[in-house]
């Protein structure tokens, strides 16, 4: 991995109680088209879901297992959003972030 380029992180807020309809299907649509054209760009990106997991896919992983993520995952209740944004907040300095909520979907 180059050091030297941004690393981008995609935030997928996994819970329920902010979407209604298609709203969660439309937002893990998102995340995916967002992650497969970070990867295609030849950068690495990590994709937090605010229920906790965290993966990173790039030029040496690939995009398949963060794929392979949002394809599983399904809304969890109870996660409080505010420690998706602290965790965010301990991990490297720079880059860019990129939220993928309902608010985008309305």
């Amino acid at each position: 991995m180059d050091t030297s380029l941004p690393r981008i992180a995609v935030v997928l807020d996994d819970r329920p109680e902010v979407y209604d309809g298609d709203g969660f299907e439309d937002a893990v649509d998102a995340a995916a088209s967002v992650v497969t054209a970070v990867v295609g760009s030849g950068l690495t990106v990590d994709l937090h879901l605010a229920s906790g997991a965290l993966i990173e896919g790039g030029p040496d992983i690939g995009v398949q297992p963060l794929l392979d993520l949002l394809a599983e995952v399904r809304p969890v209740e109870g996660t409080p959003f505010g420690s998706v944004l602290q965790r965010l907040r301990h991990r490297r300095r720079g880059g860019h972030r990129d939220f993928v909520d309902r608010q985008r979907f309305h």
